[in-house]
C-alpha cells in the first residue's frame, strides 16, 4: 500500500490538514479508530464501511462521501486493488463547518454523499480527479472544489478550532474552569462551540486525543509494560485505560498495542505523530 500527502492552497491551511492519496491496496479489513478529524473522500473501488450500528458494510465504492468525527471505531473492508485508489482531505478539527455552514454534530460516525453538503459542484469535482493522471491535478481541483464553496472566515469557528488545538497540546487535558475563565465565556458556550464546529463534546473530543497519545507515546517506547503506558498518558489507573482503549478500538490494550497492527497502523502513528508535534511526546 502506498500512502502520499499533499499540501493544501495556503487560504486552506486554517482550515485543512492534508490533502492524501492511499493506493495499492490489497484485500483486507481496517479498523479505523478515531482520531478527531473529519474528511471528504474520493473512493476508489472495492472499499466498504461499516454501518454506524456495526451491523454490516455500507459499499463505498466509486462515491464521494463526507466522513464525520469517529466517537467509536469504523472497520474497512477492501476487496480490490485499483488504479485510482482513494484521494481525501483531511480537514482540521473545526474545518469542515466553514465549507459546508453544517454542524458536524450531525454527521458523527456517519458517511454521507458529499453532494448533500457540497452541492453540485463535488461531482464535477468527483469527475475530474477520477479522470487525473496526476495527483497534481487531483489536489487542483480539490483545491478549486475547497476555494469555492468556503462561506468566510467565522471568529466562533476560530475559537473552536484553537480549543481543539489546546487540547492536542495538553495531550487529552482538558479542564472546563479554565477554558471559561481563558475566553470569558460559559461552559455551556463552549458546549455549543464544540457541537457546531467539531461535532462533540469537548470531553469526548479530549477523550480521543488522550488515547491518541498513548497511540504516540506506544510507538516511541514499544516494550511499555500497559501498565506504565496508562500512567504515562494520563489516565486514572489502569482500568480506566482498558475501558477507554476498549470503547475506541473493541479491543483490549494488550490486543491492540501488540497485536498484528494492519498496514493502517504505521500511517496513523504518522497522521498523529504531526498532531502533538515532532519531538517525543513522552518529553512534552
Amino acid at each position: 500500500m502506498e500512502y502520499r500527502e499533499f499540501d493544501p492552497h495556503p487560504a486552506l491551511k486554517p482550515y485543512v490538514e492534508n490533502f492524501w492519496l492511499m493506493s495499492g491496496i490489497s484485500s483486507c479489513e481496517q479498523v479505523i479508530v478515531p482520531d478527531g478529524n473529519t474528511g471528504l473522500m474520493f473512493v476508489g473501488n472495492g472499499v466498504f464501511r461499516s454501518q454506524a450500528d456495526g451491523q454490516g458494510f455500507v459499499d463505498m465504492s466509486g462515491r464521494a462521501v463526507v466522513v464525520g468525527q469517529k466517537s467509536r471505531p469504523a472497520r474497512y473492508r477492501f476487496s480490490s486493488t485499483d488504479r485510482f485508489g482513494t484521494f481525501g482531505v483531511r480537514f482540521r478539527p473545526a474545518g469542515l463547518a466553514v465549507f459546508t455552514g453544517i454542524a458536524p454534530v450531525s454527521l458523527v460516525d456517519r458517511a454521507v454523499a458529499a453532494e448533500t453538503l457540497f452541492g453540485p459542484e463535488s461531482i464535477v469535482a468527483d469527475n475530474n480527479i477520477r479522470n487525473a493522471k496526476q495527483p497534481a491535478t487531483m489536489v487542483y481541483e480539490t483545491n478549486r472544489l475547497l476555494l469555492r464553496c468556503f462561506k468566510g472566515a467565522d471568529p466562533r469557528q476560530q475559537i473552536a478550532e484553537q480549543m481543539a488545538g489546546m487540547i492536542f497540546r495538553k495531550h487529552g487535558h482538558y479542564q472546563a474552569e479554565h477554558w471559561v475563565r481563558h475566553f470569558g465565556i460559559s461552559e455551556r458556550q463552549i458546549e455549543r462551540l464544540f457541537r457546531q464546529y467539531i461535532g462533540l463534546r469537548p470531553k469526548t473530543f479530549a477523550r480521543i486525543v488522550r488515547f491518541n497519545h498513548s497511540i504516540v507515546q506506544h510507538n516511541y517506547r514499544p516494550q511499555q509494560r500497559m501498565t506504565d503506558l496508562a500512567y504515562a498518558t494520563g489516565y486514572y489507573d489502569q482500568m480506566h485505560f482498558i475501558k477507554e482503549v476498549k470503547a475506541f478500538t473493541r479491543q483490549t490494550p494488550k490486543t491492540y498495542f501488540q497485536g498484528h497492527p494492519g498496514s493502517w497502523s504505521g500511517i496513523l502513528k504518522n497522521i498523529l505523530s504531526k498532531h502533538f508535534g515532532s519531538q517525543n511526546p513522552a518529553l512534552g
